[in-house]
């Protein structure tokens, strides 16, 4: 079919193809660049024995918004951070929360809390982590105190309390 055109717009026409197949492989280019940045960060942000999400990994996990972990100093009722699905690491420990000053995780097989305090000076980050782990567990202090609960610093050459633990410091103990 025939159609007829003005002279300026049929020279132009060959010139806006190539503006669209430039435009599309910039945009083609771009989507490809933003997936392979995403999917490297991600990886590069898992953990080295990350094995996914709670709700994933886990099994018979509580549902309703509490429940209560058992103790030698009887049962404490705490929030339920399986509804938030956080993320488990290898030995089924589930981690509750992680800054770059402390992580707070949760041992699923024996009910054991671990605050591990990796900023210096511990007793500055050691209060924060605590404060963050009753906030999590929506306990108070006396309640906390009847958990199995540990502070402690991975180890750490240049720190003089690498590999020690402490209890809780609102529970009376000491360091």
């Amino acid at each position: 079919m025939f159609t007829l055109m003005p002279a300026h717009v049929a020279d132009r026409t060959p010139f806006m193809k190539k503006i669209i197949i430039i435009f599309a492989v910039i945009v083609f280019a771009g989507i490809a660049a933003w997936f392979v940045v995403s999917k490297t960060v991600s990886a590069q942000s898992a953990p080295a024995d990350y094995l996914g999400q709670a709700q994933q990994i886990l099994s018979n996990l509580p549902t309703s918004t509490t429940f209560a972990i058992g103790t030698a100093n009887g049962s404490v009722e705490i929030n339920n951070f399986y509804l938030w699905n956080p993320d488990v690491i290898s030995g089924a420990t589930v981690i509750l929360e992680q800054t770059p000053n402390y992580a707070i995780v949760y041992d699923t097989l024996n009910s054991d809390f671990w605050l591990a305090i990796t900023g210096t000076p511990f007793t500055t980050y050691q209060p924060m982590a605590e404060q963050e782990f009753l906030k999590v567990l929506e306990v108070s202090e006396s309640a906390a105190c009847n958990l199995n609960v540990t502070s402690g610093i991975l180890y750490d050459a240049s720190n003089t309390l690498s590999g020690q633990s402490f209890p809780l410091s609102f529970c009376g103990g000491a360091y």
